[in-house]
């Protein structure tokens, strides 16, 4: 939700393959988004917060239990939700939240030790994703 200046060129990668997400989980939820451009703290709504609280606490224990590692990883809880949509592609997904550390790449060259960390994080993504899937086929 927090983005570049619209002048940037990163700002249209970012509505690209964030507007998408945020939509979708706003029109599954009945909820609304605040979107800021920069990195000022804006609060989300109440009624948001609220929504997505109950949402927390319907979910069983095992899902639940790989919600926040996706999340965390993601940097992310609407990429985390997403997650467990039927259909929903986890690398998808993580390169969506990683949109910015790849944009970074992009424009400053690939650095090794950070690859790597990317991939056991893109690694531990879609374990915890296969997880939270199996929890909610149980």
């Amino acid at each position: 939700l927090y983005r570049a200046d619209p002048e940037d060129a990163l700002y249209r990668q970012q509505l690209e393959l964030w507007e998408p997400l945020v939509l979708a989980c706003e029109a599954r939820r009945g909820v609304s988004f605040q979107r800021v451009s920069g990195i000022i703290h804006r609060a989300q709504p109440e009624p948001t917060l609220g929504k997505l609280r109950d949402e927390m606490r319907q979910l069983d224990r095992f899902t639940l239990t790989a919600l926040e590692p996706l999340a965390s990883i993601a940097a992310s809880l609407i990429v985390a939700l997403a997650v467990l949509e039927d259909g929903s592609d986890p690398a998808t997904l993580f390169a969506a939240a990683h949109l910015e550390a790849d944009w970074q790449t992009r424009q400053w060259g690939d650095d090794a030790e950070a690859s790597a960390v990317r991939a056991l994080r893109l690694a531990a993504f879609a374990t915890v994703a296969s997880f939270a899937r199996a929890a909610r086929a149980a």
